[in-house]
């Protein structure tokens, strides 16, 4: 943070004087975890106010992310020429200078390349990743982004028709265990259904409106338009915020996301729709108290208007309810309240009014004055017409007892637009070599599985009584009568249907040199920058960046570990970022997806007399793999009286027994029950019923299957597990524990059109509900 010297004016965001007294007016850093408006007619001055808290959080050490519709905010990469003109101003230019040392201001443009690209996919590349609750969120907006994207009003029967068509496609897809990571992905979900056969989709929309709109989504891959798609990087709010490899250290990262170079306001709604949703999921993957990232749009009122309803507006509703949670702050500005929709203003806390000239923007913001100022309400809304630029009331009542005199402070930077020339020009001079914007492209292909190691394969444990049960296969050690009949390595599917019995085909090989940087990625479980610059024999910078190549060809993926980022290949079938480096132990489904359907059927609730009670219909099923800590023992038995007169007095008998990964409850399986977890289910380990007997067990790459992400990293330590069996059964003696996996179904039903979901978890061994611990 700047401390500006001693200055009192760094205890908080220094936004300029009052007009009364002209001391320094500061406005506390966490009033913008509760969001600022700032209003006022054209020439009110209120883009120079917004760029003064822009440059405030810069000077805090508090990234932002702004989204500039017209060049204006561009400039924030021009420090101030005019040391003199400073000085007039009430401004020390040392303050300008470190402010200029500090800065990373890095223009992005979606769907061309004067600056740095970005890809303004809606699709999140990560979505198959999500938890069942974050994915069905994600696919609405998916879907709702889309449907507006194609020209459907979003709210008429048709726009929700081809929303709800969207979002059940999409589903289905993922369920089926194929990729969806583009948009490609989404057009080629729906022409495969051919023409007239939409399998199930035209109870939401007519067959002919949706043949429309699939030849609509197919112009999107055409044209001009398929830049915005498919050429740049991804929308990564690390990125965008200078968390990335490409930060600068010791600089504080403003990404300018300028959208003037598109020129329909649908591509531009679609930008800022996919960076509230990147937002939103970035910012409960990383909460936080105090402000850590500003969000600030400028003339926001043609992304969230009053009565139309375009694809950005239900996630920036989102973003201003849920954001000041998170840390994440939103800064808005607009000339005409009137065209924003009240209930997203409602959200605000900190308000800038500057002049208001006409009598409907004042009656617009009158309610909100009273609100905020119910004392001295008349007289702000009697001097807004009269204030000149620059000048402004300030409304915060969490940190001010009353309106605020403000008058704006001068700008550190420069007050300029930016054409695309000049971006351009600033493009060349300073990103094109750090961003590698040659090698930005996103490809639209996603690689085909390929065969995975030999501790991968598909291993079949043939079942066994209870007292004669041997444990699962260690992981990553088969045994050679644990192969299966061929021989063949298999990869497992991400989702249902069953192992296939031969060798996913191997894709085409990529580009030479690109192959020798996939090939050394992927021996490895996982290189960081350095380990990968090694390997290949260059500068770590260079290492970085093929390894993001790669990873946007979609042939990697990252994971964060303390302050270093880690990179590993797809093809290896692993999951460094969870500590899985080898094939993990699973128990094989034995209810398949039909079946998964059925019962979900046989769940779903029916209104009685059809008047009574909620309608549910089934949206989504999901195969997960939860983990298990597996336990084999050795267990000393007594004998019955008679049978110790007969023979030995007790017998030893090997079995093993499956504890929950978070409370260490054992798993007791009642095939007219299904699967529970109890604390003490039985006097001896070895009485416990449980898989054993009742499950094949198979080797499977992790990467291949949809693991319990929350479950996983909310276990606990093997010792635990250890400590507690032996506590409760000290006449076993325990062999090493290990993680193994089960499968559950993950049941999603919809009530009453979408309003409500009700979620249900089945085991995939019995097909009942489980009632407790399968999700933590």
């Amino acid at each position: 943070m700047l401390r500006m010297h001693g200055d009192p004016r760094s205890a908080g965001l220094w936004l300029g004087t009052r007009r009364d007294d002209e001391a320094p007016l500061l406005l506390p850093r966490e009033a913008l975890l509760r969001h600022m408006m700032a209003l006022g007619s054209s020439g009110s001055g209120k883009t120079v106010l917004s760029k003064v808290v822009v440059e405030e959080c810069l000077r805090h050490g508090v990234p932002a992310i702004c989204v500039d519709p017209q060049g204006d905010i561009c400039s924030l990469l021009e420090s101030s020429k005019d040391p003199q003109a400073l000085r007039d101003h009430g401004v020390d230019p040392a303050i300008a200078q470190e402010l200029a040392e500090r800065a990373d201001v890095v223009v992005f443009t979606p769907g061309a390349d004067v600056g740095v690209p970005l890809c303004a996919d809606p699709v999140e590349p990560g979505i198959a990743e999500l938890t069942a609750d974050e994915q069905a969120r994600s696919l609405t907006r998916v879907a709702a982004t889309l449907t507006s994207l194609l020209g459907y009003e979003l709210g008429s029967d048709d726009g929700d028709g081809l929303c709800a068509a969207l979002d059940h496609a999409c589903s289905e897809r993922l369920t089926r265990g194929a990729s969806l990571t583009n948009l490609a992905d989404v057009a080629e979900e729906l022409s495969r259904r051919g023409e007239s056969d939409f399998e199930g989709l035209s109870r939401f929309l007519a067959p002919r409106k949706l043949q429309q709109a699939v030849q609509r989504l197919a112009r999107l891959e055409v044209g001009a338009r398929r830049r915005l798609f498919h050429d740049g990087f991804p929308i990564d709010v690390d990125m965008l915020l200078g968390r990335g490899p490409d930060a600068l250290p010791g600089k504080t990262r403003i990404s300018v996301i300028y959208v003037n170079a598109l020129t329909q306001q649908e591509d531009k709604e679609l930008v800022v729709a996919a960076l509230a949703d990147r937002l939103y999921r970035w910012m409960l993957d990383h909460p936080s108290q105090d402000l850590q990232a500003l969000f600030y749009i400028d003339e926001v009122a043609p992304f969230i208007p009053p009565v139309r309803k375009p694809s950005c507006k239900t996630g920036l509703s989102m973003l201003f309810k849920q954001a000041r949670k998170y840390g994440l702050g939103c800064l808005m500005a607009t000339q005409n309240p009137g065209d924003v929709d009240y209930k997203a203003m409602a959200q605000f806390g900190t308000w800038a009014l500057g002049r208001l000239t006409t009598r409907q923007d004042r009656k617009k913001v009158e309610p909100t004055v009273a609100s905020l100022a119910d004392d001295a309400s008349d007289e702000v809304m009697a001097e807004l017409p009269r204030l000149k630029a620059g000048q402004f009331v300030l409304l915060s009542p969490d940190h001010f007892d009353a309106p605020q005199p403000l008058a704006c402070r001068w700008l550190l930077t420069a007050h300029e637009t930016f054409d695309e020339r000049r971006i351009r020009a600033v493009a060349d001079a300073r990103w094109r070599e750090r961003f590698v914007l040659e090698g930005a492209a996103r490809t639209t292909e996603t690689p085909q599985p390929v065969p995975v190691e030999a501790a991968a394969k598909e291993v079949v444990v043939e079942s066994k009584p209870k007292r004669t049960a041997e444990p699962p296969p260690k992981k990553g050690a088969p045994s050679p009568s644990q192969e299966g009949p061929s021989g063949t390595v298999v990869m497992a599917p991400f989702d249902d249907d069953p192992p296939p019995r031969a060798a996913t085909p191997t894709p085409a090989p990529a580009e030479p040199v690109e192959a020798s940087w996939l090939a050394c990625l992927a021996r490895a479980s996982a290189l960081d920058a350095r380990g990968f610059a090694e390997q290949m024999g260059v500068s770590v910078g260079t290492a970085r960046r093929r390894a993001r190549q790669l990873i946007d060809r979609g042939e990697a993926r990252s994971f964060e570990r303390g302050r270093t980022t880690y990179y590993w290949a797809l093809q290896n079938g692993l999951r460094p970022d969870l500590g899985l480096d080898g094939a993990v132990v699973a128990a094989g489904a034995v209810v398949q997806h039909a079946q998964a359907q059925t019962i979900a059927e046989q769940h779903r609730r029916t209104r009685v007399l059809g008047m009574l009670g909620a309608e549910e219909r089934v949206t989504r099923l999901t195969l997960i793999y939860m983990p298990l800590i597996h336990i084999p023992f050795e267990e000393r038995v007594e004998r019955s009286f008679l049978e110790r007169a007969l023979g030995p007095s007790h017998d030893r008998i090997k079995g093993s027994v499956y504890l929950h990964p978070t409370d260490l409850r054992f798993l007791v399986l009642d095939r007219n029950k299904g699967i529970g977890f109890f604390a003490h289910p039985a006097s001896y380990a070895s009485k416990i019923d449980d898989l054993d007997g009742s499950v094949s067990w198979l080797h499977l790459a992790p990467a291949t299957i949809r693991i319990d992400e929350a479950a996983w990293a909310a276990r606990r330590d093997l010792g635990d597990a250890l400590q507690q069996f032996r506590t409760l059964y000290d006449a076993a003696t325990p062999g090493p524990p290990s993680y193994v996996f089960l499968p559950y179904w993950h049941l999603e039903l919809e009530q009453d059109g979408g309003s409500n979901y009700r979620v249900l978890d089945v085991d995939a061994v019995t097909g009942h509900p489980i009632e407790r611990g399968i999700v933590g």
